[in-house]
């Protein structure tokens, strides 16, 4: 795996020996996978900042000042939501690799996102 070759080139720089040419080549397809996953993940949660005041109004039919309180209780549940699920994540990456995981996880964002825009109660758009 990936880790392995960089286990690898590190060894070999703390003994002085130059590691083998396969082990100098940069991953550049891997980084540029990693790099459009989290600006995915970035994105698909402060995307929401500009019109969710708006989306609560509408759902709920309170008044702008109420709307700021709720949408924040809309962003919070984003961030309970991936805090709670990092862990279970991370065991999973460890027991089945990080590309499936990977795989799962933008799945996971873009079926989030989807249900949050279909979304027609308050609750229904936390949860989301």
């Amino acid at each position: 795996g990936g880790s392995g070759n960089i286990r690898r080139v590190c060894k070999c720089m703390a003994a002085g020996v130059k590691p083998a040419e396969s082990d100098d080549v940069f991953p550049l397809g891997l980084a540029i996978l990693v790099s459009a996953n989290l600006l995915a993940n970035a994105a698909s949660f402060t995307v929401i900042f500009p019109f969710v005041g708006w989306m609560v109004m509408d759902l709920t039919g309170c008044s702008a000042e109420e709307a700021g309180y709720y949408a924040g209780w809309v962003a919070s549940g984003m961030m309970v939501g991936r805090t709670i699920s990092a862990v279970p994540w991370g065991w999973l990456s460890d027991r089945w690799g990080r590309r499936p995981v990977l795989v799962w996880g933008n799945a996971g964002i873009a079926l989030s996102a989807v249900l949050f825009g279909l979304s027609e109660s308050l609750g229904t758009a936390v949860l989301a």
